[in-house]
């Protein structure tokens, strides 16, 4: 073991030596090739021309470094911000966190991660600021060496001196540039000092709240108060004032401005489209008093459109709904002060939203939020606080008693399928609210706080997501009902479709909105969300291939969409494109098939590279397989071949009456593998593509529709055959189903045994069976009022010996008038 240990340290030594001079030797070209790279200097002959041009460009590195918008904004509002964070952490409510709700606490770390994230920004603006001046810099420093250079070769030349004057005057200015550039670069260093600084005391002050937010997990079952008929102390007295409580709101407010000012571009685009939905609705509600909104008479579309009369209302709140996808990492007091806005227009469309016998509960559900935000503001204050949650709590209780009663107007819908799971649920909301207030009673204010201020945030969330599903659903359907016939063939012949479709995924948005704010009041969020970010996280490798549940679930996601665009796009070009355009018969249906097989190819090779399997490495054995395969399934794939081509060459289309072997029909439709052929019958026979191809097939309707049609007619001899040689052309041009074009040709065909032989032909486009039975009896009718005689057979008999008495009744049987006489 001793020795392979020194043998092991001796291999390791000489390597390492190895190494080291590998290094010096690719280091010793380098340093050459900097040596031969060196600038040189200029010749004296160019020194006037390229003095100038160097002028020009100094100029303008000199213009830009005197003004850098970024560095000028940052520098600008740089130490007012960090002024105002300076006294956001002088606050006293950082003092005892461990005595505040989770709530507040959330909150307090999301504006403080809003902050962060506002310096990361801008410290990523200055990094790159800085990597562009150090590249400048770096320019100057060689175009400074080529300068000095020609300017000792001037020098050692005797060069005259106006080319003397005019290199030390661009020396000059390349000092005076480079001087401007490192004010900048020191400028930009302690930009970023103060930035880094600020930074990791935001960072300390984060982790601090995520200590007490672990803490307060923690004791949400243990009793961190006095008991509430022990909190008027004189200590806990003195903490309420009115001077406090201004200063409360003011924070409230000033959060909620820093917010916007620091998310101004999003603020403006915020403004922009209520601007515009104010528009939209007023335009909306100007034509409903005109009576020219509504085209047809449609009573569920005008009760689903009563919120035409609340232009405003309805902007407002569709405008501020649109803050939880436009302000995604808002702190909880933007949260806060958005719900307080949104109950304003909710109120104004109660009455169009709810029975009557309802309304008053949802008023009072409405208004508890009011104290719900003054109790979350003035979480710092114990006394006040508490009090406002147990009021809070009793009236909570209060109304739901109400509604559970008997007698309440609530009873009286019982019949709709939401007021039923409401009643149902309100049991179990009314024992949540008990133990709540026995909580707070007791010191347990932070079970208190989440379980009531969860259930009642939860309902009142329930109450504006029903009328924002009211408001979309009622949108919904006015655009498609009323102008499905103006606008696309699409939403006219897929109307109720796509109604039914754009409402469920509208309900589907707005539950899941409601489950996370629900989840976020009960604080719960977080947790679900860190859980389910491990679910995904979880892998399986089964050989070189890496499985996971987030690539799972991302293939099941990109074949459902792929379904759903290939669909779509189908319908769009069979519905919309296509009978717009004028294309050769047949290109329609094939390129609608190859954007098909397109779409639904990409999806499966996206949805198999998200779930991890690399097609590259299965090259080889793709190859393999395909050999084997190309036996095994060699007429599924005959058949795929047969279909492309019956695509690309279009012999057979969609719609074409058709004739292979004993089946005749009309082609439905023309699949990958086979297509389908509905005979007249009304049979479905399904013919694999490949038959289509190799065999003989007649297709009635290749180049055109008309078909001629033939009708023999015989007569009796002794007509005159050009009377019924004019009656058949008379017939056939009289039909208003035979073409002119060609016309109509009836031949003699000769004589036969005991008739005139003649036949009709005539062409025909369309209801092939209908027109050949009325042409037939048009000619049987002329043929009897002519009175032109149809042929009988005649047969001869010849008797050369017969029995007398079977001739006898021979001649009773031909003739009875001759009965008796036949002897």
């Amino acid at each position: 073991m001793g020795l392979c240990k020194y043998f092991w340290t001796g291999v390791f030594s000489l390597l390492v030596l190895s190494g080291t001079l590998l290094a010096q030797e690719a280091s010793e070209p380098s340093n050459q090739q900097q040596e031969i790279e060196s600038p040189a200097a200029l010749a004296i002959s160019e020194v006037s021309d390229r003095a100038i041009e160097q002028s020009l460009s100094l100029k303008k590195l000199r213009s830009k470094l005197d003004t850098i918008p970024e560095i000028q904004a940052i520098s600008k509002e740089l130490p007012v911000f960090l002024d105002t964070l300076k006294s956001l952490k002088s606050d006293s409510v950082y003092n005892k966190l461990d005595r505040i709700s989770s709530r507040r606490l959330q909150s307090l770390k999301q504006e403080w991660q809003f902050y962060l994230q506002k310096l990361n920004r801008w410290n990523k603006t200055l990094i790159d600021k800085s990597q562009e001046l150090e590249v400048d810099e770096k320019e100057l420093l060689e175009i400074g060496s080529i300068w000095q250079k020609t300017n000792q070769e001037a020098k050692s030349t005797d060069a005259p001196k106006a080319v003397q004057q005019r290199i030390q005057s661009v020396l000059a200015e390349i000092e005076e540039v480079d001087g401007l550039l490192k004010k900048r670069i020191d400028r930009l260093l302690i930009l970023q000092d103060q930035i880094s600084e600020e930074g990791l005391e935001i960072a300390q002050l984060i982790s601090r709240i995520e200590t007490a937010e672990k803490s307060l997990r923690g004791r949400l079952f243990v009793r961190e108060s006095p008991p509430l008929w022990q909190l008027f102390s004189a200590e806990n007295r003195k903490e309420v004032s009115g001077r406090k409580f201004v200063d409360t709101w003011k924070d409230f407010f000033r959060a909620n401005m820093a917010f916007m000012a620091a998310n101004e571009d999003r603020f403006y685009v915020h403004v922009f489209l209520m601007v515009a939905l104010v528009i939209l609705m007023n335009y909306l509600s100007l034509k409903n008093r005109k009576n020219r909104l509504f085209t047809e008479d449609d009573e569920t579309l005008r009760a689903s459109a009563f919120f035409i009369s609340h232009p405003f209302s309805v902007a407002f709140l569709i405008t501020l709904f649109l803050s939880v996808w436009l302000y995604p990492n808002r702190p909880d007091v933007f949260t806060e002060l958005v719900f307080l806005l949104i109950l304003i227009p909710v109120f104004r469309l109660v009455p169009g939203l709810f029975e009557p016998e309802i309304r008053k509960l949802v008023y009072f559900l409405l208004s508890l939020y009011v104290l719900d935000l003054l109790q979350g503001i003035f979480s710092s204050y114990l006394v006040f606080s508490r009090l406002l949650l147990l009021l809070f709590i009793v009236l909570a209780i209060a109304i739901i008693f109400w509604a559970l009663k008997p007698g309440s107007p609530v009873h009286q819908l019982k019949s709709k399928s939401w007021i039923k799971y409401f009643l149902r649920l309100c049991p179990l909301i009314l024992l949540g609210l008990i133990i709540s207030l026995l909580a707070n009673v007791i010191g347990s204010v932070s079970l208190s706080h989440e379980l009531a201020i969860g259930i009642v945030g939860s309902i009142n969330m329930a109450i504006v997501v029903f009328a924002i599903a009211r408001v979309l659903d009622g949108l919904v359907i006015l655009f498609i009902r009323n102008r499905r016939k103006k606008v696309f063939q699409v939403l006219d012949a897929y109307a109720q479709s796509i109604e039914r479709r754009a409402i469920f995924l509208i309900h589907f948005v707005l539950f899941l909105v409601w489950l996370r704010a629900t989840l976020n009041l009960f604080g719960l969020f977080r947790p679900f969300r860190n859980w389910f970010a491990g679910i995904l996280e979880k892998k399986w490798v089964i050989g070189t291939v890496e499985i996971s549940v987030s690539g799972i679930f991302d293939f099941t996601l990109i074949l459902i969409a792929t379904f759903f665009i290939t669909r779509l796009i189908r319908i769009v070009l069979d519905l919309e494109i296509f009978p717009r355009i004028r294309l050769p018969r047949g290109i329609p249906g094939a390129i609608s098939m190859v954007v098909r097989y397109t779409l639904i190819g990409l999806g499966i090779i996206l949805a198999l590279s998200a779930v991890g399997i690399n097609l590259g490495k299965f090259g080889l054995l793709a190859g393999a397989l395909g050999v084997g395969l190309g036996f095994g399934l060699q007429n599924i794939i005959a058949n795929f071949v047969s279909g492309l081509i019956l695509a690309f060459e279009r012999p057979i289309q969609t719609g074409d009456v058709v004739e292979i072997g004993n089946v005749m029909g009309n082609v439905q439709s023309i699949g990958v593998r086979s297509s389908t052929v509905k005979t007249f019958d009304g049979s479905e026979v399904i013919v694999p593509n490949a038959d289509l191809i190799s065999n003989q097939v007649t297709n009635w309707t290749l180049s055109d529709y008309r078909r001629r049609m033939k009708l023999p007619v015989k007569v009796a001899y002794g007509n005159d055959p050009h009377q019924v040689l004019d009656l058949l052309l008379k017939i056939a041009n009289e039909h208003p189903g035979v073409l002119d074009d060609p016309q109509p040709i009836a031949t003699f065909n000769g004589f036969g045994d005991n008739f005139l032989d003649f036949t009709l032909y005539y062409w025909i486009k369309e209801n092939i069976l209908q027109y050949k039975s009325e042409v037939a009896l048009g000619v049987h009718d002329a043929i009897k009022q002519a009175g032109i005689g149809t042929p009988r057979p005649q047969r001869d008999l010849s008797l050369t010996s017969v029995d007398s008495t079977k001739l006898k009744k021979i001649v009773n049987k031909v003739d009875p008038k001759k009965r008796g006489k036949g002897k």
